[in-house]
């Protein structure tokens, strides 16, 4: 029992260090809805460097940056520990080290798909929780790009 404790507080002390949000106050439910229900304008493949390289050996970790239809700015992504759902974080609480990603052009209309961020959030989450060779961020944002029907290169 020990070690499960131990393990869920390296797990919490790893998310308070590595994302900066983890202390805002979660959206109302109401909020949330009016959120989910608005229309995707826009898409972009947005990559973060840093704090993967000490958790994980990598040097970087991806999301999608979201613009919807009344100017709100969104960055869905998905990342460890094992198992840990997709998140929607509204784009003033994203670290400055987040940047367009250099395999994509800057960001994609998606007006003419009609997609409400709900849509995406559904696609999100169908493909389940984090799995570091099956469902990681990469794998995350190529699966929106193709339901966007975004053209490749991506």
């Amino acid at each position: 029992m020990f070690k499960s404790l131990m393990a869920a507080a390296v797990v919490l002390c790893v998310f308070v260090l590595t994302h900066p949000s983890a202390s805002a106050a979660p959206l109302s439910k109401s909020v949330l809805s009016e959120v989910y229900s608005r229309q995707v304008t826009s898409v972009r493949w947005m990559t973060r460097s840093g704090d993967f390289i000490k958790i994980h050996g990598l040097g970087f970790h991806d999301g999608l940056f979201v613009e919807d239809a009344r100017g709100g700015h969104w960055l869905l992504h998905i990342t460890t520990p094992r198992g840990k759902l997709p998140v929607l974080v509204d784009a003033k609480e994203m670290s400055a080290r987040w940047r367009g990603n250099s395999r994509t052009v800057d960001s994609y209309d998606v007006t003419s798909q009609r997609k409400s961020i709900g849509d995406l959030m559904g696609v999100a989450m169908k493909r389940g929780g984090y799995r570091y060779l099956h469902n990681n961020c990469v794998h995350l944002v190529r699966a929106l790009l193709k339901y966007l029907h975004v053209p490749k290169p991506f």
